[in-house]
């Protein structure tokens, strides 16, 4: 992960920090005014000693570098470099569908695609290859590639009412997203329906068992891969991943006037209604 030049740890796209208890909006970053209210409720790992840890427990953040646990079995801690990647990748070299890290390790893009290696940020996939793999975009284009993940949470949800079916597929979209970062299952408050305050509880719950059902979803280590090398095929931009997925939705089930409607959602803090 990113720091900045007062040691705080950064969102990857550069614009929160995380300041020992929510994310905070980095003046003048030019993110969406998210305040710490809207953002995504985290708490790092910690050890014994109030380190924070990798989502792997093999490294801690010593201020300045992720460092090796002791008899963690980690591959090497990132030594230089504040946005080194946690999985000890660090200066890795591509070679086709493979890359060999400084350790002397090699992963390829068959490792990734069947679990065998485990991502953990888009830090970590960019330490490896630097340029992604033509088999891995192949692997998450196009967007079906992720929603094969989700597929039984779609179903569900395309049966429910226009409304309803809208929270839901953004609860979701959310929701594949924040499951695959280790962000923790997304939070958002439905409300404002034209329809009142009985349409608004619908609308809440359509929203909270998409996100929960998506993060159960991506909790595995090939859908959580999937779903970080989408977000590096998007530029490393979790916000578009997540429009990405949402506009797929609604194109599936002809829900053009949901698209329409819901046509940028806003990351990190999601959008119920």
């Amino acid at each position: 992960m990113a720091t900045d030049a007062q040691g705080r740890l950064l969102s990857d796209d550069g614009n929160y920090y995380w300041d020992g208890s929510n994310w905070q909006l980095v003046s003048a970053s030019g993110g969406d005014g998210a305040t710490s209210s809207q953002s995504p409720q985290v708490t790092p790992r910690t050890d014994a000693q109030g380190r924070q840890l990798s989502e792997d427990g093999n490294y801690y953040w010593d201020g300045s570098n992720w460092q090796l646990v002791s008899g963690s079995g980690g591959a090497g801690a990132a030594a230089s470099g504040g946005a080194g990647g946690a999985g000890g990748a660090g200066g890795a070299t591509s070679g086709g569908n493979g890359a060999t890290a400084d350790t002397g390790s090699s992963v390829s893009a068959d490792d990734i695609m069947n679990g065998a290696h485990a991502l953990a940020t888009v830090a970590d996939l960019i330490a490896l290859f630097p340029q992604v793999p033509e088999a891995l975009g192949a692997w998450v284009e196009p967007i079906d590639g992720i929603i094969t993940i989700i597929e039984m949470v779609y179903n569900t949800i395309k049966a429910m009412e226009t409304e309803e079916r809208g929270a839901g597929y953004r609860g979701t979209a959310y929701g594949t997203v924040y499951g695959a970062l280790g962000m923790g299952v997304p939070s958002a408050t439905c409300s404002g329906s034209l329809k009142g305050a009985d349409q608004d509880q619908l609308d809440q719950k359509a929203f909270d068992e998409g996100a929960r059902e998506a993060v159960s979803k991506v909790s595995d280590t090939v859908s959580k891969n999937r779903v970080i090398v989408r977000i590096a095929k998007d530029g490393n931009d979790p916000g578009k991943t997540v429009n990405a997925i949402y506009q797929h939705l609604c194109s599936e089930s002809g829900d053009n006037e949901l698209a329409r409607a819901y046509d940028s959602l806003s990351w990190p803090g999601p959008v119920c209604a």
